[in-house]
């Protein structure tokens, strides 16, 4: 006899109809079996729980470090462009294409012209183009399904939802 939560509730079941096939009696064997369930599914319930909670501290505590080491990480980031736009205006202001150290050399190469649009609204039509986006109504649609009215390729599958409650 396995102790999964899914075999305590198959045996739960099962004792439920044997029970009903004897008429409701409560054997010696049938009040042993039930005695065990009583004692070892709420049990298993509550460890359930209880990981469950465990889990949610845990990611917490992991998502909290992650967000301060993405902190750490974006300030590396941000360091590394002010050092390499640094170099980069210095070589400008100085006239400068190369720069040399002991072991690294930076070179300055003309790059493809950054545009700047200041005014989009006094660009004129012939550089705009007109994007058009089709979405879907998910509320109409749900709305629709739900009254049975059926729509080639959309459909509602069942959807549970799980809650946990102290016991009283």
């Amino acid at each position: 006899m396995s102790d999964t939560l899914k075999d305590l509730v198959v045996q739960s079941g099962n004792l439920v109809e044997r029970l009903i096939e004897a008429g409701g009696e409560l054997t010696p064997e049938l009040e042993a079996e039930l005695m065990v369930i009583e004692t070892k599914l709420p049990a298993k319930i509550d460890a359930y729980a209880f990981i469950i909670d465990r889990m949610e501290v845990e990611a917490d505590f992991f998502y909290g470090r992650a967000k301060r080491f993405e902190t750490v990480a974006n300030s590396l980031v941000n360091i590394r462009k002010n050092l390499h736009e640094r170099i980069k205006q210095t070589m400008i202001e100085g006239g400068l294409k190369e720069l040399k150290g002991i072991e690294e050399r930076f070179l300055l190469s003309k790059a493809k012209a950054r545009l700047i649009v200041e005014s989009p609204d006094r660009v004129p039509d012939k550089y705009k183009r007109t994007t058009v986006t089709t979405t879907v109504d998910n509320d109409k649609l749900r709305g629709d399904l739900e009254d049975n009215v059926e729509v080639e390729g959309c459909k509602l599958e069942p959807s549970y939802g799980l809650r946990k409650y102290v016991n009283k």
